[in-house]
């Protein structure tokens, strides 16, 4: 697959399109990295550099379980260019972790981590809110430490539960061990106002900075509809007016990178509101909306026609609003992609009509496979 990889990248390398790019952001994630070798992270951090016109100040990022990564890797990784770290811990609690089946304990990545943060790079990781038997005060312990490790940055994400898991089995025989959905509300808002208290800036709706240097460069611009050449199985990205999916199906990937071509299996043109959608996306992300802004892409009186919904939220407690601009509270950021959604299906009842809206149409797919988590 490496191999491959390293071929489809070879082959943009001409392309006119990398003659006139700067790229801002790389990536590599999708899966957990973590498990190549460190000559093959290295391979194709060194390909990247080659082929793309990356910027003098690249925010260049490897994703990993903390499991997969070692001291050797990281160092492979940061010699050929890589600044930034993205480690999937999702709790620091030994208990918690089995039921995840992360072999490591509490004090083995803890160890870890303030290993990799001593190198100097900028070093992330993800936790998880919403586990079975999970309080305010373990969220909280998890936090501090991320603290005490000496971290750049924190994403709380809920708890996704898929079906056939050891998690999914364990919900489907017994939910009482699971937070509920105002429980779960109360442990994010629990956890966002300790990194408040605690000075950490909130860069999204689930993202928090203690290193200046960290501005989670990749996520904003992908939110907020930048362009993105995407590269290897089961991706997806976007170009000019289109957005396209790679092949998951990894022999017909190494089929078409054989033939020489970009491997697309999926090519939707997007239309001229596409920019409207990507604000809108990139500004509840942010935890901001403000929707006269959305009359500089469009001539659709925004402001004005979402203001009973808005204000709706307001009067509940989901946002405090200043003239138009509405700040999610931290309620509403954990609402986020609710609220997100609804927005999102308004504007589109609101320029392509009712028949369209919510709906999963040549116009419309993309931004309803975006928004509906």
């Amino acid at each position: 697959y490496v191999t491959k990889l390293l071929t489809e990248l070879e082959q943009m390398r001409n392309m006119h399109y990398l003659k006139t790019a700067e790229i801002q952001a790389v990536f590599l994630g999708g899966g957990t990295p973590g498990t190549l070798t460190k000559e093959q992270l290295s391979s194709i951090l060194q390909k990247v550099r080659q082929v793309l016109p990356l910027s003098s100040d690249c925010e260049i990022t490897v994703e990993s379980s903390i499991y997969d990564m070692d001291e050797e890797k990281l160092a492979a990784c940061i010699e050929n260019g890589a600044n930034r770290f993205s480690f999937g811990v999702q709790t620091f609690a030994t208990d918690l972790r089995r039921q995840l089946g992360r072999p490591d304990t509490c004090e083995e990545v803890v160890r870890k981590l303030k290993l990799f943060a001593a190198t100097g790079t900028k070093v992330i990781i993800d936790l998880i809110y919403g586990l079975p038997g999970q309080t305010k005060e373990l969220l909280q312990r998890d936090l501090q430490f991320y603290l005490d490790c000496g971290l750049s940055g924190v994403d709380l994400y809920k708890l996704q539960i898929f079906p056939g898991t050891p998690l999914g089995n364990q919900f489907k025989a017994d939910r009482s061990d699971f937070p509920t959905g105002r429980e779960l509300a109360e442990l994010f808002v629990s956890g966002a106002e300790f990194l408040s208290r605690n000075g950490c800036r909130q860069l999204s709706c689930c993202h928090w900075a203690t290193d200046d240097r960290e501005i989670s460069r990749y996520n904003t611009m992908v939110k907020e509809g930048a362009q993105v050449l995407a590269f290897g199985a089961g991706c997806g990205g976007s170009l000019g007016n289109y957005a396209y999916m790679q092949p998951f199906d990894l022999e017909k990937y190494v089929s078409l990178v054989d033939k020489g071509v970009k491997p697309f299996v999926m090519l939707f043109e997007r239309d001229e509101f596409a920019p409207v959608f990507a604000a809108i996306k990139g500004q509840f992300d942010s935890g901001v909306f403000e929707p006269q802004k959305l009359r500089n892409l469009s001539e659709i009186p925004f402001s004005e026609l979402l203001f009973p919904l808005l204000e709706r939220w307001r009067n509940n407690g989901l946002m405090e609003a200043a003239d138009v601009v509405y700040k999610l509270t931290p309620m509403g950021l954990f609402w986020q992609n609710q609220l997100n959604r609804a927005v999102m299906i308004a504007v589109q009842y609101l320029v392509y009509g009712p028949r369209v809206a919510g709906r999963k149409s040549a116009l419309t797919m993309m931004s309803a496979m975006e928004n509906r988590t």
